[in-house]
């Protein structure tokens, strides 16, 4: 869901009233519903009837949501390390495995997307896997919707590496400053899929985001030859 034109609802990251243990059965998951936000089928393994309740009014819980991901998916599910003996606990040490979109941990760390839009976690990434299972990042609208994208940073991509690898004339330089400005474009912050794009980036060309800016910048001062 594009957040950036619409009044998206706020949810709570850590669920308040109830907590919900997910399934570790695929066929629990749930099927996506053509009309729906709802996935039919979503079962948890185990539910508790109290969640994290004294963060109820704490701002940091609060999240802009995707309808589809929080109704339809995330609702009171919230997976920690080792999983949920029973109702969380004030003060209990534990470790989320929920990737946090306004944390500190980058979500390119533990995702990566193909050219089909697909979405899987990195090796060994336990917050990647649990973030894909609990929101359905991996479900087919979002993973088509994501392609159409993806497939504008191929090309992108490609124009840029095809001019970074000649670089003889103006010409060149002028194509790979396009193919930056396009793919910074596709990946600003209030564009759909920016984690998706700025991700394969990294993956394609071996540049975070900042360096590709700083590449910009350079190609913006290069002379003409």
């Amino acid at each position: 869901m594009h957040l950036a034109n619409q009044s998206p609802p706020v949810d709570h990251f850590r669920p308040k009233a109830a907590l919900d243990e997910l399934s570790e059965r695929e066929e629990d998951y749930g099927v996506e519903h053509a009309t729906l936000p709802q996935a039919r089928g979503r079962r948890a393994g185990q539910s508790f009837r109290a969640g994290y309740w004294w963060l109820a009014y704490a701002w940091d819980n609060y999240v802009l949501s995707c309808e589809r991901c929080n109704t339809g998916r995330k609702r009171s599910f919230f997976p920690i390390r080792g999983g949920h003996r029973g109702p969380p606990v004030r003060g209990a040490a534990e470790v989320a495995l929920l990737l946090d979109p306004y944390g500190a941990i980058d979500p390119e760390e533990h995702l990566r997307f193909d050219d089909l839009g697909g979405v899987e976690a990195r090796v060994g990434s336990e917050l990647g896997r649990a973030t894909i299972r609990t929101c359905g990042l991996d479900r087919p609208s979002l993973t088509s919707r994501r392609q159409e994208t993806l497939s504008q940073v191929r090309a992108r991509l490609e124009r840029l590496r095809e001019a970074l690898d000649a670089m003889e004339d103006d010409a060149h330089v002028r194509q790979a400053r396009y193919a930056c400005d396009d793919l910074l474009g596709l990946g600003a912050e209030d564009r759909q899929f920016a984690a998706a794009v700025r991700t394969m980036v990294r993956d394609e060309i071996d540049l975070s985001w900042a360096e590709l800016v700083d590449l910009r910048e350079l190609l913006r001062r290069t002379p003409a030859r």
